[in-house]
């Protein structure tokens, strides 16, 4: 079928943590915002998440859907710009660059673990 690597890429995706960034939460009464920052506070925090809603109507409403687009403009900023280019795309997007090496890697590690299971089972999966 030659989906394996996109198969190795979904299976990554969903084992490891969410690459997106959460913001700030202000958990003690003395970072609480005044009643005057609050709505700074609420504009900012709808700020945050637009990279992500992106990624979710390119894709469907799903958040593997989206971590998948954000993978693949990634991956491609990384192969044409090298890692600074890809690094400041993820810091744009309010990705971890660590958390989507993480995905590569461990794609990349359970696709060559299915090409050598399916090698040595005469092609038929496992």
């Amino acid at each position: 079928l030659g989906c394996g690597r996109q198969a190795a890429l979904v299976a990554a995706t969903l084992t490891l943590p969410d690459p997106f960034l959460q913001p700030y939460v202000r958990d003690s009464p003395a970072d609480a915002p005044s009643d005057a920052d609050e709505a700074a506070y609420a504009a900012e925090s709808v700020q945050y998440y637009k990279p992500r809603l992106a990624h979710l109507s390119k894709r469907g409403d799903s958040d593997v859907l989206a971590t998948l687009s954000l993978y693949n403009e990634w991956q491609g900023t990384l192969s044409a710009n090298g890692s600074a280019a890809a690094a400041a795309y993820a810091h744009s997007q309010h990705a971890s660059y660590k958390r989507l090496c993480e995905i590569e890697h461990l794609s990349r590690d359970l696709a060559l673990r299915l090409r050598q299971a399916r090698a040595e089972g005469g092609g038929a999966l496992p």
